[in-house]
């Protein structure tokens, strides 16, 4: 509810709600924020279901959603986000090697964070062959 009350600043850059319990509802309130490049929404409440509400966001260029409640199924959402250079999945305990493959469509991103994730060692090579420029931090 409280992101309603930042409708009027649609031009934002960049916004910082680390730890704020966001849910899939307020990320709705996000969706016509098309100038937005950062997203920090680390420890959060954020679910697969959640991130269907960032589709529209196709400026970002750097999404932070460590230690959420997001799997596999959550990251066919960010496919659209093709701008993307950073992003952090880390502590997401349910995000397996699944997830790496809808990832491949991103063929900018140039750091991906999958720490305390279910990705092995042979999913990030997999990813590295069709991201040759990919930094993984992660197995």
């Amino acid at each position: 509810r409280g992101l309603r009350h930042l409708r009027e600043l649609r031009l934002l850059r960049e916004l910082d709600l680390f730890g704020n319990e966001i849910t899939g509802e307020g990320l709705d309130e996000l969706r016509d924020f098309e100038e937005l490049e950062c997203l920090n929404l680390d420890s959060n409440d954020i679910t697969d279901e959640s991130l269907v509400h960032l589709r529209g966001l196709r400026s970002l260029r750097e999404l932070r959603l460590s230690h959420n409640e997001i799997s596999d199924a959550g990251v066919v959402h960010l496919r659209t986000l093709t701008n993307l250079r950073f992003l952090s999945l880390d502590r997401n305990s349910a995000i397996t090697d699944a997830s790496l493959e809808q990832l491949e469509v991103l063929k900018g991103l140039e750091v991906l964070y999958v720490v305390n994730t279910q990705v092995t060692a042979q999913g990030v090579a997999r990813l590295r062959d069709a991201l040759p420029n990919l930094f993984v931090l992660g197995p």
